[in-house]
């Protein structure tokens, strides 16, 4: 269980990242069809963000985006600043507003903005990993030398929500999910390794949007 669960939290991030990473390699392309939202300025508030989601949804609909299967992945922290303000009129979990068994401070549950379904996703691509991720001190791109998950690298300082379909982002696999044991005698107990070969990266840039309080790179 512990193994499948290691594997799905690096698949998760790696996903992640291949998504901001799209995000930010195509926020500039010249076919507006093509292109993927940033919206840089964001303020970090709840209204900031509430708004911030609005003009993502309505991106996505600009450029047909399937309504269905929407979502935005925030930070705990933005997850709970979304949720604080309870006792606001138009807040998301406020009793008024919103369906008691669906929102609500009292079970900290939040399901949906402007039509995207928010989750709470600790591993969400935070600060700058572009540099030193080996520790020899280097300053030069990470992504500029040869190595592994160079495609998943990027500097998300200030990322508040990756908003995005599943179609964002494609992903090939080399080997499925393989198991292997073997009992080690001097230590009087049995090694298990679980591994997998798989890659992502962009498929349909306009289907991801990035909602930060500065520019991405």
């Amino acid at each position: 269980m512990e193994l499948g669960r290691a594997l799905a939290h690096e698949f998760d991030k790696q996903v992640l990242g291949a998504a901001v990473r799209s995000a930010i390699d195509n926020a500039s392309a010249t076919d507006p069809f093509a292109a993927s939202k940033e919206i840089e300025d964001a303020v970090n508030t709840e209204p900031g963000i509430i708004d911030a989601l609005f003009q993502m949804a309505q991106n996505f609909d600009e450029k047909y985006v399937p309504e269905s299967d929407r979502y935005a992945f925030v930070t705990p922290a933005t997850y709970y600043k979304l949720i604080h303000n309870a006792g606001t009129p138009g807040s998301l979990v406020n009793s008024d507003y919103a369906s008691r068994n669906a929102n609500g401070i009292e079970t900290g549950n939040m399901y949906q903005v402007a039509g995207m379904q928010i989750v709470k996703c600790p591993h969400l691509p935070q600060g700058d990993n572009r540099y030193d991720s080996d520790g020899s001190g280097g300053t030069a791109p990470i992504a500029t030398n040869p190595g592994t998950n160079n495609a998943y690298l990027g500097d998300a300082s200030g990322l508040l929500a990756l908003c995005w379909h599943p179609e964002a982002v494609g992903s090939v696999k080399l080997k499925d999910i393989t198991l292997e044991s073997e009992y080690i005698i001097q230590r009087q107990g049995t090694l298990m390794v679980s591994k997998m070969a798989t890659g992502h990266g962009g498929l349909r840039p306009e289907c991801v949007g990035t909602i930060a309080t500065e520019s991405l790179e």
